[in-house]
């Protein structure tokens, strides 16, 4: 099986197809160019020019209709028999030039017509095939009226008296030639302008002086015509200005005052030679073009295929021949059954000429392999062969349908990309403000607490304020780090403290219809080097996944920890994991389970089983790529009807795990003057209890530029700048490089409730000595102002 293509690939071949299309215009102008041409000298010819097959009639000239007496729409259509008097001249006439044609590929006969207004008429008609190898494709051919020429011979013969003036005022080109020295020995006046020499000139030449064949050549014809008494013949000559025209000759021999002579009437055929020529080229051109193209190029007429080229072939997987043995009506069965009925219906406006017509459309082929492929065509209805017909190109556009699945896949992926920073920024902007509302909550209910005795039962419910005021605070990291707005930092912690408080937020979140199991052993060794806010977003996932399963029914989620250890015979049963000590975390449920067709699936991006609404497909992919950055590995074992397990193993840390304490009643203190910024008036009202609690002299502003002037008009009053990060007209790390080019030693502390400008390192490039992020109890306010103050 050839490898599937890659987007690139298709993308070029879209575009290699675009171009055949130009391509295929570019020639479809020329073509229409040169057709113009062609018309030109057909409407301007002298000559009645036509086409016929099977002997109906299919194009006319104007001169045509002259000679016949009959309009254009009386002849198109009709069978020649039209013409004649009788059955007897037509089947001749038929039986005669088409056996000239097959012998020499030319046919010329004479013979008589009749008028629309019942006269008859002498016509000399010469024919030409379309096509040498098919008589089928038509006939091309030029008819001269020959009455007044037919009149003049019979008159010479009749009466040499009246030779000179039917000589002399005929309007067609005629010479008089001594057959034994090819002397022209007279000449009309129509025949001295044609040439351009004066009459003296002419009849002072030989034949063979105007005629480019040679001496011996011109010298035999003229015996031939001698010897059959008359001759239908084509030649080139020069005129006077070196012109050279092309000729079309009848002669024959006669007697004047009795000399043996031969006359000959002349035609100047140049633009009916252009004309052939033209058509010629013209049709060579098609079947090149047609040959070549990579378009399906065909004409249908009266419901069947009356061209079709190879790439047409191709496509169908049917052979030129077989399309063109089809019965009427039968290419329908190319055309998928959801879309004939569009077909048909443009097809029947097109003919019809109606003006709602798609100029191309789309629709869908059934191959003879039974393989479905996707055509975009381009039809436009033509005259062929005298009737209408529909003139089709037709492109394999499968692998761009296909390509443009694939890129309408991809911009969803892309859009659901979008949704998600979209709620990153949401998510950012929302943190700013509500971090700003839990260290108001969080400050007040501290200083609250310090003013209430042990033995008050308020103290009690002011404690459970401050820690759900700590635990929204994670609550906010997890958003952030799900929406991408924090740096994971993994550090040694115990899996089993991650999911304690894990637990506490995914109980209330998860229905009462479902209970929760842990499985945790005891004496399991669970420090992992992780991000816990990571780490909970992988709990949070797995568990929305198992609710989702057992919403209807309800069931049992069991998380359990435990230690396993993987050597080399042990670590094959899991891939990608080298062998070493590892902490398995497992999430099972009582569900429906995950089909086994779609269960190597689940973890890629975008691939969901939910309904519109209930899952974007991300979650697990998400997931997936946390415990790989951790070094883990994660595995699914399901069954239909059972349930689902998840199981991940992170490698064991080899350091301690780092366990944050804060002592119960002391903090570090201090007596330095400090200046707080902040445009919150609470958060400086908190911000100087705290502080003026632990011994400092606190000065606080609520207006940046304020506080920038008042350090201004005394540097050296302050020992430590507390400012935040997001406030009116000055932000808080543009406010630090102000005060630091007023006093460059001053110790600094930036604080924020989330910024996409700033991070710790970003702040320490700056010169801030301290970087803390609301809201931040008074343990962790007070151990970083005493340790800047102390490190400056």
């Amino acid at each position: 099986m050839a490898d599937k293509p890659t987007y690139e690939d298709l993308k070029e071949s879209v575009k290699q197809l675009e171009k055949e299309v130009l391509s295929f215009k570019q020639i479809e102008a020329s073509l229409r160019e040169s057709e113009a041409t062609l018309r030109s000298i057909f409407r301007a010819a002298p000559t009645g020019i036509g086409m016929v097959c099977d002997r109906v009639i299919q194009q006319a000239n104007e001169r045509l209709c002259k000679i016949t007496g009959y309009t254009r729409e009386e002849l198109l259509g009709k069978s020649a028999r039209i013409l004649y008097a009788n059955d007897e001249d037509f089947e001749y006439v038929g039986r005669e030039k088409y056996a000239q044609i097959i012998e020499r590929n030319t046919g010329t006969v004479e013979t008589r017509w009749q008028r629309k207004d019942g006269t008859t008429i002498d016509v000399l008609l010469s024919s030409t095939p379309i096509d040498s190898n098919d008589l089928s494709m038509g006939v091309t051919f030029t008819a001269l009226d020959i009455t007044s020429r037919k009149q003049v011979e019979k008159d010479l013969r009749e009466s040499e008296a009246q030779y000179r003036s039917l000589f002399k005022n005929n309007h067609s080109v005629m010479l008089l030639i001594d057959p034994e020295t090819a002397n022209i020995v007279d000449a009309n006046p129509a025949a001295v302008s044609f040439y351009g020499w004066s009459y003296e000139e002419l009849t002072r030449k030989k034949i063979t002086d105007i005629n480019r064949l040679t001496e011996e050549q011109v010298l035999d014809v003229m015996e031939k015509v001698k010897m059959e008494q008359r001759k239908h013949l084509y030649f080139r000559h020069f005129l006077d200005s070196g012109e050279i025209r092309d000729v079309e000759v009848y002669s024959g021999p006669i007697k004047v005052h009795g000399r043996e002579l031969l006359y000959s009437i002349i035609h100047d055929i140049t633009a009916r030679k252009k004309a052939e020529e033209a058509l010629k080229e013209s049709e060579e051109k098609f079947r090149y073009i047609s040959d070549q193209s990579l378009l399906a190029i065909l004409i249908i007429q009266d419901d069947v295929f009356k061209y079709v080229n190879q790439t047409t072939a191709n496509i169908s997987g049917y052979s030129v021949e077989e399309l063109m043995d089809w019965k009427p009506g039968a290419f329908l069965k190319l055309v998928h059954p959801d879309d004939r009925a569009f077909v048909m219906e443009q097809a029947r406006k097109k003919q019809k000429g109606e003006k709602n017509v798609v100029p191309h459309y789309q629709f869908r082929v059934i191959t003879a392999t039974g393989e479905t492929k996707w055509v975009e065509v381009y039809s436009r209805t033509i005259r062929y062969m005298g009737k209408f017909a529909n003139l089709g190109t037709l492109i394999d556009i499968t692998e761009k349908k296909r390509a443009e699945e694939e890129k309408a896949a991809l911009e969803s992926k892309l859009l659901h990309a979008q949704k998600m920073e979209s709620i990153g920024t949401l998510s950012g902007g929302i943190a700013h403000d509500f971090n700003n509302l839990l260290g108001i909550i969080l400050g007040n209910a501290e200083l609250a607490m310090d003013d209430m005795p042990e033995w008050h039962p308020a103290k009690s419910n002011l404690n459970e304020i401050r820690t759900a005021s700590l635990r929204a605070r994670d609550v906010v990291k997890q958003l952030l780090s799900f929406s991408r707005k924090t740096d994971p930092k993994q550090r040694p912690a115990k899996l089993v403290h991650i999911v304690e408080d894990a637990l506490k937020f995914l109980r209330s979140s998860t229905p009462t219809s479902i209970e929760i199991h842990q499985h945790i052993l005891k004496d399991t060794d669970d420090t992992i080097l992780a991000d816990s806010t990571q780490i909970n977003q992988v709990l949070i996932n797995l568990f929305t996944n198992a609710a989702h399963a057992m919403e209807d029914t309800g069931g049992v989620i069991t998380i359990g920890i435990e230690n396993i250890d993987l050597d080399q015979i042990s670590a094959t049963v899991y891939p990608d994991l080298p062998p070493g000590s590892y902490v398995k975390l497992t999430v099972s449920d009582t569900g429906t389970g995950i089909d086994h067709e779609i269960k190597d699936r689940i973890f890629d991006p975008y691939f969901t089983t939910k309904e519109v609404g209930k899952g974007t497909g991300i979650g697990l992919s998400v997931v997936h790529g946390i415990v790989k950055s951790h070094n883990g590995a994660i595995f699914v074992d399901s069954k239909l009807g059972e349930g689902t397990t998840f199981s991940i193993l992170f490698p064991m840390a080899e350091e301690e795990a780092v366990t944050e304490t804060e002592p119960a009643d002391k903090f570090p203190t201090g007596n330095e003057r400090i200046l707080i910024v902040d445009d919150e008036e609470s958060m400086v009202d908190i911000g100087r209890g705290r502080l003026e609690r632990l011994g400092y002299q606190v000065e606080v502003r609520t207006n940046p530029i304020d506080a920038l002037e008042l350090f201004r008009a005394d540097p050296d009053q302050f020992d430590l700048v507390i400012t935040d990060m997001t406030m009116p007209r000055i932000t808080g790390d543009k406010l630090v490089k102000e005060i630091l080019k007023i006093r460059p030693d001053i110790p600094t502390i930036l604080c924020t409730g989330f910024s996409e400008r700033i991070d710790e390192e970003k702040a320490k490039e700056i010169g801030i000595r301290g970087y803390i992020e609301k809201p931040f109890d008074r343990g962790t306010l007070s151990r970083i102002v005493r340790n800047v103050l102390d490190h400056s």
